[in-house]
């Protein structure tokens, strides 16, 4: 070799080593950048799923809370017919007695 053609063999084994270099680099990047998009994409379903049982608890809850208003109304009309039973039942022996006077 003459130091031209020294000098063209070793621009050219750099620039070859360069461009693969920025090969690997690139391939690197792509690699980071689908793990960042695959990071996101679980948190995204994270996300959505925790949603989705948050739903189904205020859902369950809000269920629960008519189940409780059904049982608070259902106590009140006991309550309600038992004092007018014994309203009646208290009427009923006031008469009697009037009727024995």
């Amino acid at each position: 070799y003459n130091k031209e053609q020294y000098t063209e063999v070793m621009a050219q084994k750099l620039m070859a080593e360069d461009e693969a270099d920025r090969q690997r680099l690139q391939e690197h990047e792509e690699k980071l950048e689908a793990e960042r998009q695959a990071v996101l994409e679980k948190e995204r379903e994270e996300e959505r799923l925790k949603q989705e049982a948050e739903e189904r608890a205020a859902h369950q809850l809000s269920i629960a809370n008519r189940e409780a208003e059904k049982m608070v109304e259902t106590a009140a009309e006991d309550v309600r017919a038992v004092l007018a039973t014994r309203r009646q039942q208290i009427l009923d022996r006031i008469t009697a007695l009037e009727e024995r006077l």
